[in-house]
């Protein structure tokens, strides 16, 4: 158990490990709630469970959501399938390891955060402007998942490099942007039938990923708030990790013998210009990030580091 404390206290205290963070925050969640879904059903107190998937999902009914405000937000960190859960993260690995190779890995809990709130604006606001489409049968339905969280991540990652390919299986390579109109074109034709809210959310997180993306190719960074929560969260944690040594550059170095010691130095690498670095995310583009020279790379993950 300390084994495990100790490495997600690790994670969290690491602000460029957005994308296991949000994993891990999904995952803990789902379990337990099943553990509180196992312990209420042995123990035979009916209503519990229930009464903590209510409180966790977003209600589409304005009256209900006036008194749970918070759903707005944890809807899309909680799953009760776990089928559900599976997929979704699988999704969420894959676009966001996307967004981590074109240095946006930091951003990717803002990405998160604001599709899932978009998506479940978009939920709430044409369950309640279309009841007779949506809701034909007066329902209150309840809005769970990570879906239209996910789809910010995918379609972020689609406008930022939409050449960049993903090799499936019986298909090959296919440019990310294909694989993100498919998935919101499916999302779509699919509202008035299963699933129209989560297909509604889908909808709202893609529009949210594509504004924001195009927003900060303008240089409007909408992440700054989130950013600095983040960093607030990361230094808690890091107030609990075991101390550890570093060192800061210029690191000196000696050499010879005792008696007449050389001293030398190395140097922090110096950053690559912006325009070297859009070089590189063009390459990644044309040719994948598994093309990338070892010194691109690194090149890379220095300028993402400033972010």
């Amino acid at each position: 158990m300390n084994r495990i404390w100790a490495d997600l206290v690790n994670s969290f205290s690491r602000r460029d490990n957005a994308l296991t963070q949000i994993i891990i925050i999904n995952v803990v969640v789902f379990v337990l709630v099943q553990l509180c879904n196992v312990a209420f059903s042995m123990a035979r107190v009916p209503g519990y469970y229930e009464a903590i998937v209510n409180g966790l999902s977003l209600p589409a009914e304005p009256g209900l959501f006036l008194r749970q405000p918070w759903s707005l937000f944890t809807y899309f960190f909680f799953h009760t399938d776990i089928w559900h859960i599976f997929w979704n993260m699988i999704m969420f690995y894959w676009f966001g390891q996307v967004l981590e190779m074109l240095g946006h890995g930091r951003r990717i809990t803002a990405i998160y955060i604001y599709g899932g709130i978009m998506g479940g604006l978009i939920y709430m606001g044409m369950y309640n402007a279309f009841p007779q489409t949506f809701n034909p049968m007066g329902m209150s339905p309840l809005l769970i998942g990570a879906s239209g969280a996910i789809y910010a991540v995918v379609v972020a990652a689609a406008t930022q490099s939409p050449d960049y390919r993903f090799n499936l299986l019986f298909l090959g390579p296919v440019k990310i942007v294909y694989l993100a109109g498919a998935y919101v074109l499916l999302s779509f034709l699919s509202i008035t039938r299963d699933n129209p809210g989560g297909n509604l959310a889908h909808l709202g997180g893609a529009l949210m990923g594509f504004v924001y993306m195009t927003q900060l190719q303008r240089g409007n960074d909408w992440a700054r708030p989130v950013l600095r929560a983040q960093e607030f969260v990361a230094g808690l944690f890091r107030r609990r990790r075991p101390m550890r040594v570093s060192y800061q550059n210029p690191v000196a170095i000696y050499t010879g013998t005792n008696d007449s010691p050389t001293k030398t130095s190395r140097e922090r690498p110096t950053l690559a210009p912006q325009d070297e670095i859009d070089a590189i995310l063009d390459k990644i583009s044309k040719v994948g990030y598994q093309n990338l020279t070892k010194d691109e790379r690194d090149k890379l993950n220095s300028a993402s580091s400033r972010l």
